[in-house]
């Protein structure tokens, strides 16, 4: 796979300048020969960077907030789960119509389910995430994955869209056929040709 991060704001990009930076960064890169797939991330597993959040469900949210269960989450795109081979076992990835003015939507991992709706189909439930003050429909179950350490046990986790989240800046990931050297070369290409057409 061939990661790479952009960081549009730092150059003083506007909102709908780093949408059309990324929209045209993504179909560059999926042209490349040998890619296979391409999604975005805020962040990838294994990283140092881990964004903790205070989640849940409606039915609970009386209790006072320092007591919600604090839950790693991510903000994925929709080409992230098959680019980065993690398998959707129930409901559906994120989709291109997941924006900010749809509903919010959520993936939940299979440990986060469990915990919160044992033995019902999490699909359709609702998930508040208090720092961004919204209520979240779940559209998926993803399987479970390594998130901060490859030793750790299960843990619950949550992704959100990132079509429908402010912050601006993205890791982008692509699957490539054979070995990543040389579309990695032409990413950064890319990134600078889009970044002077925008």
């Amino acid at each position: 796979a061939v990661t790479a991060t952009f960081l549009p704001t730092i150059i003083g990009y506007k909102p709908e300048q780093t949408t059309a930076f990324y929209r045209s960064l993504e179909e560059q890169v999926k042209a490349l020969p040998g890619v296979v797939d391409v999604g975005y991330a805020s962040s990838l597993p294994l990283s140092f960077d881990i964004d903790i959040e205070n989640v849940t469900t409606p039915a609970k949210a009386s209790e006072p907030k320092d007591q919600w269960p604090q839950i790693d989450t991510n903000d994925a795109g929709p080409g992230y789960f098959t680019a980065m081979r993690i398998p959707i076992l129930r409901g559906r990835p994120f989709k291109g119509q997941d924006i900010a003015t749809a509903p919010p939507v959520a993936i939940v991992n299979q440990t986060l389910a469990e915990r919160f709706w044992p033995g019902e189909n999490p699909i359709g439930k609702h998930l508040l995430i208090e720092d961004n003050k919204k209520e979240y429909v779940v559209v998926g179950v993803a399987a479970n994955g390594k998130y901060r350490t490859l030793g750790e046990p299960a843990r619950p986790f949550v992704y959100r869209c990132i079509l429908q989240q402010n912050g601006s800046n993205r890791l982008i990931v692509g699957r490539t056929a054979g070995k990543p050297i040389g579309q990695m070369t032409q990413v950064r290409r890319i990134r600078s040709q889009v970044g002077r057409k925008n």
